[in-house]
């Protein structure tokens, strides 16, 4: 077909195509999809067919300009052959965001019992989870309910990935640094930490530029983009529950406990 002939109908086949294609390199890099996406998405015969026609290519071979972004990497599900790629030739480069974990548990329980027209995504378990958050009248009956469930949004990627914060290859970037001075950080740590992950993707690019275009209110998960808001919106007795439930992963990541 020639895109002249039915430039529709090609802009659409390419989006399915796409799609296709962004799934079957989620489920190689170890992202759950039956257990996170509508069911026929995952399991469309494309999606298969792509699956399969990809699985003897390298991951270095991802086309220029391309990044995947996931929100875990699970070893337990993670391709073998990807980590042997990766650890032989460092390709493709790992960039780790992180935040702090009590800041980043608030956000998804804002997130998830907001009411805002554009809804709580596509997640199959976004929408249980806004059920159970939504039945607790109070922000501190929801904060108490999501610490104490392992399989919470957020916190269980964050346990699952906690390999990346160690290894020595990958780069790791934190909100707090990239937010700047509209999120509560300073434009100094912005800009060298922007710089960093500059030099280490061997990109050509001004990081002070970068840097101005990072604070996107119009994003679909903005609320207010600052850091420790949690100091505000914890209960003394859900501080002591997250240090003793989850504090090594304050340590890991360098966050102090309080």
């Amino acid at each position: 077909m020639r895109v002249a002939e039915d430039p529709e109908r090609f802009a659409r086949l390419t989006d399915v195509a796409r799609t296709a294609v962004m799934w079957a390199w989620l489920h190689r890099l170890g992202v759950p999809l039956a257990s996170r996406y509508p069911h026929e998405t995952m399991l469309s015969e494309l999606a298969q067919k792509t699956l399969w026609r990809t699985a003897t290519g390298t991951f270095s071979d991802t086309p220029p300009n391309t990044c995947w972004f996931v929100h875990e990497m699970d070893l337990a599900r993670v391709y073998g052959k990807f980590i042997h790629e990766w650890r032989a030739g460092g390709e493709p480069r790992i960039l780790f965001l992180h935040r702090d974990p009590r800041d980043s548990l608030l956000s998804m329980v804002r997130f998830l019992t907001d009411t805002r027209p554009q809804g709580i995504g596509k997640l199959v378990r976004f929408g249980l989870y806004s059920d159970i958050l939504h039945s607790l009248p109070h922000l501190d009956e929801q904060i108490a309910y999501a610490l104490e469930d392992e399989q919470f949004p957020g916190l269980s990627e964050l346990r699952s990935s906690r390999w990346l914060a160690a290894h020595p290859a990958v780069c790791r970037v934190s909100f707090e640094e990239l937010v700047g001075p509209d999120g509560g950080g300073t434009l100094e740590l912005q800009e060298a930490a922007v710089e960093r992950v500059v030099a280490f993707l061997g990109a050509e690019a001004d990081p002070a530029t970068l840097a101005k275009s990072l604070f996107n209110r119009a994003s679909f998960t903005f609320r207010d983009g600052r850091s420790g808001a949690w100091r505000a919106a914890y209960s003394e007795a859900a501080v002591r529950a997250f240090e003793h439930r989850h504090g090594h992963l304050l340590d890991l990541l360098g966050y102090e406990r309080r």
